[in-house]
């Protein structure tokens, strides 16, 4: 059966890597596979590309194309970005609904995955964080708002008349290759850390022992691809499962980059320890997190090098 893949946001972080992921594996240009590349920026990988802006598209370009599988990947993806409500709820929520509800006219859908966010969960839950027992609570700035927003718009347009087969996949902190490390707008941590490392020759963080939960952006992108062939339809971590300190990720980028790191021993807001439960994603997608985090940090390490050190 030919599969036609829809990918919004396809020139991003995540999007980025999943077409050199099928590229890698000589998917891409298979007579059983076509793959439709949507964003406002042509993407690294040779496909076919629709430039378009979500916020304004009426999606007239799907009619030819008629997808069976969709990632929806486009977004503001950080606080940053998400600093004017009006402008998230255009790009994030409203662009969200508008796809939605062209997809659902066009029918033949077999799959629709979504990436949301663990910030969606309660900055006081129990650990570990759980899809259905853990408490949510997005109202901690206009990003984490979008996300809910949209997860409500999944739930919905799971529900008849539209019947929409949506997977909704609450990403944990991804991490790697092709990620933007320029701070300005992507204030992600790991990026910023290693900046520093290879810029500045040190490495400054507020505090070293809050936990988090990373994922390397390969085994996000391993889900990404499982989750089309699943019959599931609902929300799912995707997650590593396991709790690394910013001062062990600290550590570890500095016996790779020389760089002495100071610890400025300031408070920071949110949760001190953040861990997810990756149960469903096993038993639902047959998927877990395969690569150490030293790997993958390693990995990320020497991207950033060759990255940042041609762009100065």
């Amino acid at each position: 059966m030919e599969r036609r893949i829809l990918i919004t946001g396809a020139s991003g972080f995540i999007g980025t890597n999943l077409l050199m992921k099928l590229q890698k594996e000589g998917t891409l240009g298979k007579k059983n596979l076509l793959v439709l590349a949507v964003d406002l920026v042509k993407p690294a990988v040779d496909v076919s590309w629709e430039k378009a802006d979500l916020r304004t598209t009426d999606w007239a370009f799907l009619d030819g194309f008629k997808p069976t599988h969709v990632l929806h990947l486009a977004a503001l993806t950080n606080h940053r970005l998400c600093a004017d409500l009006g402008e998230t709820m255009r790009a994030n929520v409203d662009a969200t609904q508008a796809l939605f509800s062209k997809l659902a006219s066009l029918g033949g859908v077999e799959k629709i995955v979504f990436p949301s966010s663990i910030v969606v969960y309660a900055e006081t839950a129990q650990m570990p964080l759980c899809e259905d027992s853990t408490a949510l609570d997005y109202h901690h700035n206009h990003y984490s708002l979008s996300k809910g927003l949209c997860e409500e718009l999944c739930q919905h347009f799971r529900a008849k008349p539209y019947n929409l087969p949506i997977l909704t996949f609450r990403l944990s902190n991804v991490y790697g290759p092709y990620q933007e490390w320029r701070p300005e707008k992507f204030p992600n941590l790991l990026p910023q850390i290693m900046r520093q490392a290879i810029l500045e020759k040190k490495i400054e963080v507020w505090n070293k022992t809050p936990v988090r939960d990373f994922i390397y952006v390969k085994d996000a992108c391993d889900a990404f691809m499982k989750a089309l062939d699943t019959s599931y339809n609902g929300v799912v971590n995707i997650a590593s499962g396991v709790g690394t300190s910013v001062g062990t990720i600290c550590s570890e980028i500095s016996r790779l980059t020389g760089a002495p790191v100071v610890d400025l021993g300031k408070q920071v807001s949110g949760p001190t320890h953040v861990v997810c439960d990756t149960a469903r994603a096993q038993t639902y997608l047959g998927w877990k997190a395969a690569t150490p985090m030293a790997e993958g940090l390693r990995k990320t390490v020497e991207y950033y090098q060759r990255e940042i050190g041609s762009s100065n």
